[in-house]
């Protein structure tokens, strides 16, 4: 999770050309999801060739070997789960679904004719827990799963037992044991660091906080500087570890989370990666953007639309004049072109499928 730094989002509703019609049985467990020139999506193997015809009206990348499907129905989605021959789980009872993750799905149905609840569900599409008295509620994380009550963001664990009770303004993920949750509102709220029990960890000081990751956690505080006459107050970004102290000076105007081993950071608009000592390890040019690190490679986005690989020791990798790129996810990256190529290209720099 970034914090205060513009997240390049990315367009996955892609206008494909239609495959040649050749559907077979896939060996892999998970699938990549394209779209035709009618709006409807099929899927391809890591090969590229298509396994499944185009015949929903919306899908997702797999994970822990299911698609996440949709098809409309009076003008509204409705999701099921899919596994790589097609076969169906849920039966489109989901009016809203999020993909797996640690072994189950959240999903929102109908208990009955008007009441609606949240849920999660197996990998067999089987809902598991009780109708949950809730408005909202998140996927599983590290073993738990945040849900919204009248009284506030509690977590439950996968027995589905609330095991943080409700009284949360906002929450974040688990990771390393601890959580950052957040009390009071608006200017009030401040946010501090829970274990699995739901023990205060740290003093509720942070103006923002975010997931642990390589014992470390971006975090912001607030510093007074003098402005010619005036003495303002400005927030800034470091890394505590465990005890809530700072061990990366809050010097940043922005951070990321540190992944494989290396953290985002901004400062007086410029970016570049820190390692977990602190130590700037990659400087980016000037008006260049980057995502975190997935399976060794960060994207950039440079000035007049041109999108690259850098590899953990800034080097570029892969740079084939791409427009957008997406993060490594399955060992596959979603690629656009100014010329309207748009595809998959493999961790190892192969483009597997194109529509061009």
């Amino acid at each position: 999770m970034y914090l205060c730094l513009v997240l390049m989002k990315r367009n996955f509703i892609l206008k494909l050309l239609i495959l040649m019609p050749f559907f077979a049985f896939s060996k892999a467990d998970f699938l990549l999801p394209v779209v035709n020139d009618n709006g409807k999506w099929g899927y391809i193997d890591s090969t590229g060739v298509q396994i499944l015809p185009y015949q929903y009206d919306l899908a997702y990348a797999f994970t822990e070997e299911r698609g996440l499907v949709a098809l409309t129905v009076n003008g509204e989605y409705l999701y099921s789960f899919i596994d790589v021959k097609g076969n169906l789980y849920g039966n489109w009872k989901y009016i809203e679904a999020q993909p797996y993750s640690n072994g189950f799905a959240v999903v929102r149905f109908f208990v009955d004719a008007l009441n609606l609840s949240w849920g999660y569900v197996d990998i067999n599409g089987m809902i598991l827990s009780p109708p949950l008295n809730c408005s909202y509620a998140k996927s599983f994380s590290s073993g738990f799963a945040a849900i919204n009550k009248l009284s506030g963001w509690a977590f439950i664990n996968k027995n589905f037992t609330e095991v943080v009770r409700a009284k949360y303004a906002d929450v974040g993920s688990y990771g390393e044991g601890l959580c950052a949750v957040a009390l009071g509102k608006d200017s009030l709220q401040r946010w501090g660091y829970i274990n699995s029990s739901g023990q205060q960890i740290t003093q509720m000081i942070y103006f923002n906080a975010s997931k642990f990751s390589n014992h470390r956690a971006a975090a912001s505080t607030e510093i007074e500087e003098k402005n010619a006459r005036k003495t303002i107050k400005r927030r800034v970004y470091g890394y505590i570890g465990g005890n809530g102290d700072f061990i990366i000076p809050a010097i940043y105007d922005g951070a990321s989370d540190f992944s494989e081993g290396l953290a985002l950071v901004k400062s007086h608009a410029s970016e570049y990666f820190i390692d977990v000592s602190g130590v700037t390890a990659i400087r980016l040019d000037s008006g260049c953007h980057a995502s975190s690190f997935h399976a060794g490679f960060a994207v950039v986005n440079a000035p007049g639309g041109r999108a690259y690989f850098i590899d953990t020791k800034g080097n570029i990798a892969y740079d084939y004049n791409f427009l957008t790129l997406t993060d490594f996810v399955n060992g596959f990256s979603f690629f656009t072109k100014r010329n309207g190529t748009q595809g998959y290209l493999d961790s190892n720099g192969n483009i597997i499928w194109k529509n061009i």
